[in-house]
Order: structure tokens, then C-alpha cells, then sequence
């Protein structure tokens, strides 16, 4: 039995078609409803869509052989009640997929990004880069590289309403190693993915050194991804 935090409609229906069953979670409820419009269209009926929180999950303990959690962990009011959670609804031997970004970096930034490639959010602070992307959204959204189909902050300000910052946990390296050893998950993988400038531009022992370095690693690491188990 397989569990989705963050729903992927895609996904769960496509490990429907593999699992014994299959849940989809997110806390609001437009996209319960269209994973499960979604399911019927596809005649998929080993696949459920739930709105709930993930810190407090609607499911008995050790329910799910697999969880899957994809860029939500910095979205949680607490990572280690959100870890905790999974901890819980996994059965023993079970699996944790985590994927997320270190907050520094510029996909774990979750920001627009400027048709010249500036990191706003290390240069000013974030509240300051934050403020700057929704006035850009309002009065100048050609100097964004997303469009609004891929933009919140613009989409939004067409609309009149402005973009709230829903990252609520600063993800680094040794903090989200922290919070998995707290959980008590065991790790059977972990990938971190620099991003290509840093790939092309520094040499390799140097790009190596600055890997391990708290806040270069941060700023570097593009993505992490956790495979973990629960002993």
C-alpha cells in the first residue's frame, strides 16, 4: 500500500496500476477532488484522494508499505512532526522517498527567476527578494523568465491578490539529517544533486571541498533525494 504527500495525480494513479492500493494527500481540496475526477475518467479503482494535513495524518499507524513525499517537507509548519508522521503510518521495513532542496539554493528558493540570472534571495535576504518578485509580478512581469503558467506570483497578480511565502522551513543539508535521525529512520540512500553552474564553473576538487561546507553545499545542492526506512 502506497502513500503520496503532495499529490502528483500522475503517480498515484500509475503506482495504482502496480500497488495493492494507492492514496494521494494534499491539504487542499481541489486537488482531491480533480485526482479523483481524474481516477474515473481513467477507470482506476485501486487509487483513493484524501484532503488532510500532513502533520497529522488521517491514517492508522503502520497502514503504508511506501511513502512518497516530493517538495513538501519546506512547506510543513514542523519538518519533524511532518517526518514523524511518516515514521508512523509506515509499517516496519518500510520505505520514505523524501525529496526537497536546501532553502538557499535557487530551486529550493522557490522564487521566480530574473531574465538575468541574479540569486536575489542571497544577495538581499529573502523577505526583501520576496517583496521585489511580487512587485515585478504586478508592474513588470517580463523581467520573470516563467510565465504565469509556471508563476504563481503572476498568475496571482492578474487576479489582484498577491502571493504569500508558504516556505516555512529552511531546509539545509545538516538540518534535514537531523530531522531524518530524529524521525528514527534508517538511510538506505541519499543523492544530492549540484546544480549545473556550479558543475561547469568550478573545478572539481574545488567543487568537491565545497560540497561538505556548510552554506556553500546550501547554496550549491540543487536537490536532495532520501530513500529511508523505517527499522
Amino acid at each position: 500500500m502506497y502513500l503520496e504527500r503532495g499529490t502528483l495525480y500522475g503517480t498515484a494513479l500509475s503506482l495504482a496500476e502496480e500497488s495493492a492500493f494507492a492514496v494521494g494527500l494534499d491539504l487542499e481540496a481541489r486537488f482531491r477532488d480533480a485526482g479523483t475526477r481524474l481516477a474515473a475518467e481513467r477507470t482506476v479503482t485501486r487509487v483513493a484522494f484524501v484532503q488532510g494535513d500532513g502533520g497529522r495524518l488521517p491514517f492508522k499507524g503502520e497502514s503504508f508499505d511506501l511513502v512518497l513525499s516530493h517538495s513538501v517537507i519546506e512547506h510543513v509548519s514542523s519538518a519533524e512532526g511532518y517526518l514523524g508522521e511518516c515514521h508512523r503510518v509506515l509499517r516496519r521495513g518500510g520505505v520514505l522517498y523524501l525529496s526537497t532542496a536546501p532553502f538557499l539554493s535557487l530551486a529550493g528558493a522557490h522564487l521566480p527567476r530574473l531574465l538575468v540570472p541574479v540569486p536575489l534571495h542571497i544577495l538581499v535576504g529573502r523577505p526583501a527578494a520576496f517583496r521585489l518578485f511580487r512587485f515585478l509580478a504586478r508592474r513588470a512581469p517580463w523581467a520573470l523568465r516563467e510565465k504565469k503558467e509556471a508563476n504563481t506570483f503572476v498568475a496571482l497578480a492578474e487576479q489582484g491578490r498577491e502571493k504569500e511565502d508558504d516556505l516555512k522551513q529552511r531546509v539545509t543539508v545538516r538540518r534535514l539529517s537531523e530531522w531524518i535521525r530524529r524521525a528514527g529512520f534508517r538511510a538506505l540512500r541519499e543523492e544530492r544533486h549540484v546544480t549545473g553552474f556550479f558543475r561547469r564553473a568550478l573545478p572539481g576538487p574545488l567543487r568537491r571541498w565545497m560540497e561538505d561546507t556548510p552554506w556553500a553545499q546550501d547554496v550549491m545542492i540543487g536537490h536532495i533525494q532520501c530513500v529511508l526506512e523505517k527499522p
